[in-house]
């Protein structure tokens, strides 16, 4: 499915979508999904380059063998001439899910750095 019709949410100028997989097995998860309108609060009216700006980021939480198999994947796409990119990358799935509520706000954190540079 493309980043319009997944389940999740997204934040305005810089976008996030809760995380594939790990959502529809166990639900947004209200800290994160917070952390995360508080980000896009910060970033709304911002501009971070001259081609891109809408940045859609969906973060995949899912186990190594439902990724091996295909059933989710990392994404990089940029589309200049509509001004949006679309980033998906993976999140070490044992890690998130015992993790506790800090720990998944980390790994949030860090991979949504991780796709805000994968698209320079």
């Amino acid at each position: 499915a493309s980043p319009d019709h997944q389940q999740g949410w997204w934040l305005s100028l810089q976008a996030v979508i809760s995380p594939l997989y790990y959502t529809n097995q166990y639900g947004v998860i209200d800290d994160v999904y917070c952390m995360c309108r508080e980000m896009a609060a910060y970033v709304r009216d911002k501009q971070y380059s001259d081609f891109v700006d809408i940045v859609g980021i969906t973060p995949v939480v899912a186990p190594k063998r439902a990724i091996e198999e295909g059933q989710w994947r990392e994404t990089k796409q940029c589309k200049f001439k509509s001004g949006f990119a679309y980033v998906s990358l993976s999140i070490d799935y044992e890690e998130f899910v015992n993790g506790d509520i800090d720990m998944k706000k980390q790994l949030i954190v860090k991979n949504i750095l991780a796709s805000v540079k994968a698209i320079h």
